[in-house]
């Protein structure tokens, strides 16, 4: 049994896809045009069909690909983080095919405590705890964005941020652990009380720059090795044969 999430280089959007013992899921695609390469990726490995389609927030740049990819690997599950992203979901759509597709999904809203099975690892939602009420353009969608920890064998080992904020994931307290941290909003510097929080072991970067020195080398002081997806797609691996993840840039 095996574990792995890639980290696709698509520029300054998410891009990722989870995958473990023949189940999967995707996770937002960043706008249309990176949705259509999303596609040919998970065709290149096989992929014809996903388990989940998550959309971890409503801003365009990390849903607009969405119908694109329920179209194409037509979900089990659906999960948003709130009713009004399903209405942006709609609106991207670019034709009916693509609209029955989305409107058509097992939908549902990421709320709660849940925690979703994907092979011999599961998909908890631990943020954030209150939802603003904003439209799905504003800047304060972010702090609606699904804060995301994958669990494998037992173990915390990622935790997929989106756009959340560190004052937000604070609010997750423990619960924040993980090998692995997704950098919150793309590129952005955290404070080296997230970095002390999550305890990682690395940090992936995605985005269309590098983080910058004074970041990495904060990043570097906690212990944690930094991996940029502008760089090529970062795959993290599991099961761990070191006491470091076992990453690859492809």
């Amino acid at each position: 049994m095996s574990f792995k999430a890639h980290f696709l280089n698509q520029g300054r959007v998410d891009s990722i896809l989870l995958e473990c013992d023949g189940e999967y899921a995707f996770i937002d695609g960043g706008y249309r045009r990176n949705g259509m390469k999303a596609v040919k990726y998970l065709q290149s490995l096989g992929i014809a069909k996903l388990k989940y389609y998550i959309a971890s927030h409503g801003h365009k740049n990390h849903i607009g690909a969405a119908p694109v990819i329920i179209k194409a690997f037509r979900p089990v599950f659906v999960f948003i983080n709130r009713r009004k992203t399903l209405d942006a979901i709609r609106k991207y759509c670019a034709d009916a095919s693509e609209l029955s597709a989305v409107m058509g999904a097992d939908l549902g809203e990421f709320t709660g405590r849940y925690a979703l099975p994907l092979g011999n690892a599961t998909i908890k939602r631990i943020g954030p705890n209150k939802m603003q009420d904003c439209s799905c353009g504003a800047y304060k969608e972010n702090y609606n964005s699904l804060i995301l920890r994958v669990d494998y064998e037992g173990e915390p080992i990622l935790l997929l941020t989106g756009d959340s904020t560190a004052a937000i994931i604070a609010k997750c307290g423990t619960e924040a652990r993980a090998k692995v941290l997704k950098n919150p909003h793309h590129a952005g510097t955290q404070p080296a009380s997230l970095l002390k929080q999550v305890k990682p072991e690395a940090v992936v970067i995605c985005s269309n720059v590098k983080a910058g020195r004074t970041y990495r080398r904060r990043i570097e002081n906690a212990g944690a090795e930094v991996y940029n997806v502008c760089e090529g797609r970062v795959v993290c691996k599991s099961p761990i044969d070191t006491a470091q993840p076992s990453m690859v840039q492809l």
